[in-house]
């Protein structure tokens, strides 16, 4: 009897899940909710993120180095309009230009003011960037050649060339001399020449270089006069001379190249 009793007593009791509590008792300690098994943790790779820490920093300095080696220029001195050969270099046909720091032959532009005082050693063409080996001191007067100063009034220079350029620094000019029928100055002049070989009232010099001007920007000796400056040939220096103290020279412009 007892030992059926037991069997019925245990056969009545609610079946309980292999492993585990009853329905409504505590899960077991580690298990959530639906019973998820635990996600896999991501595997890092280091590797990978410093690459590209490298890459981006790589492309960040680059970039930096682009930057700086475009602003390493230096201000130099280019040509703004053309200076003839032998013209003292003014400063308005000079501006400021940006050039690389190394490998181009230039002048600083804080030696502007210096090299106006200074002649076109050849000729300066706008827009080229100005060298030191363009640039002469002695200008265009050359062992036995001389200087000769011209008080000149209008007729005596030409106006211009036929594009209306007027006479300037560095053209290239034939000397006349001009002898009006009874000047008193006549004998002397015509004495003059012919000790230069020169015939009277014929051409002086043939390829005279107008070395300086003065009276283009309102500085004149009087209303009109000029006075112009010439490269001569030591030769004839006297008979220009001559011819010029006496009011009797002329200049004749030479067709400038191109």
């Amino acid at each position: 009897m007892s030992m059926t009793t037991d069997r019925a007593a245990a056969g009545n009791q609610p079946t309980t899940p292999a492993g585990g509590a009853g329905w409504g008792g505590p899960r077991p300690a580690g298990r959530q909710g639906g019973e998820r098994l635990p996600a896999r943790p991501r595997e890092r790779k280091p590797a990978l993120a410093a690459l590209a820490v490298l890459l981006i920093l790589g492309g960040a300095l680059a970039s930096m180095s682009l930057v700086l080696r475009s602003g390493d220029t230096v201000a130099a001195i280019g040509v703004a309009r053309q200076v003839p050969r032998g013209q003292r270099i003014p400063l308005d046909a000079l501006q400021e230009v940006q050039v690389a720091r190394s490998g181009v032959a230039y002048v600083p532009w804080s030696q502007r003011f210096g090299v106006s005082d200074f002649y076109a050693a050849t000729a300066l063409v706008p827009g080229s960037l100005l060298a030191a080996s363009q640039v002469s001191r002695t200008g265009a007067v050359r062992a036995g050649q001389v200087v000769v100063g011209l008080a000149l009034k209008p007729g005596q220079y030409p106006a211009g060339d036929p594009r209306g350029k007027p006479l300037q620094v560095g053209d290239t000019v034939k000397v006349y001399e001009v002898i009006t029928s009874g000047s008193a100055s006549s004998s002397a002049s015509s004495s003059a020449s012919s000790s230069a070989g020169v015939p009277p009232g014929r051409l002086l010099a043939a390829t005279a270089r107008v070395y300086d001007i003065q009276g283009v920007s309102g500085q004149s000796i009087g209303e009109s006069t000029r006075q112009v400056s010439i490269v001569v040939d030591d030769a004839v220096a006297g008979a220009v001379t001559q011819a010029a103290s006496n009011g009797n020279v002329a200049l004749v412009l030479v067709p400038r190249a191109g």
